[in-house]
């Protein structure tokens, strides 16, 4: 074997020792006995024809070729376990249903199913946008993954991220002089609309829902509280 090839066995040796600075240790981190990672580092040794440790009674240093090699031998070994990895990715397939609520499936979904799809191509991908409040409870049924909103106190599921609730108007209209008060709202069973229409009612203003609004921006009259 020439100096051109380098083997990742000996390689990993010679990382476990570098780290440890100790053959001991590094043939326990290496499940192997000492004797062998000695070997196998007088094997790399002699392949480069350089000294890559300086050994003493009591410790174990790097020569300057030996802290020369560690960048080179990590990034040796990552490339190799990059490889296999993207390589055994393709040989990955089958079938993901994704239900997620609509303002994450129109804005925040889409990169992040294109960063999925280029590393998994043989995953194929079904994805519903909705109330998500009702796909939970099929998680294993009709959906395998669900990415839902829950309220603060919530301890279900795993925690994705964390977002603050706020007012929104049109800096056109003035709000005060607005009675009732029209307000837009998501369908129901929309947390989002449950929490704002508990706040009104926590209010002695009048208010009424002008607009029932969905991802595609549909809407309809529903009713008026006056």
């Amino acid at each position: 074997m020439s100096a051109s090839q380098l083997d990742p066995d000996l390689l990993r040796a010679f990382i476990a020792v570098a780290e440890h600075r100790s053959f001991t240790d590094a043939a326990a981190s290496l499940y192997r006995t000492q004797s062998a990672v000695s070997t196998q580092i007088k094997r790399l040794e002699d392949q480069l024809g350089l000294k890559l440790f300086v050994r003493s009674t009591n410790r174990v240093a790097l020569s300057v070729a030996g802290e020369g090699l560690v960048s080179y031998a990590r990034r040796i070994l990552s490339l190799g376990e990059e490889a296999i990895q993207r390589l055994r990715q393709h040989e990955i397939v089958g079938q993901v249903r994704l239900g997620v609520m609509d303002d994450y499936g129109t804005v925040l979904m889409p990169p992040i199913l294109k960063a999925f799809y280029n590393s998994y191509p043989g995953i194929e991908l079904h994805m519903e946008t909705g109330l998500t409040a009702s796909m939970i409870g099929r998680v294993g049924k009709a959906y395998d993954v669900v990415i839902a909103m829950h309220g603060r106190n919530e301890k279900s599921g795993e925690l994705l991220r964390r977002e603050r609730a706020v007012w929104a108007g049109s800096p056109e209209l003035n709000v005060s002089n607005l009675d009732p008060l029209p307000v837009a709202l998501y369908p129901s069973g929309c947390l989002f609309r449950d929490w704002a229409i508990s706040a009104l009612d926590r209010t002695a203003r009048r208010w009424r829902i002008a607009f029932i609004a969905t991802a595609s921006q549909l809407s309809r009259p529903l009713w008026r509280k006056d």
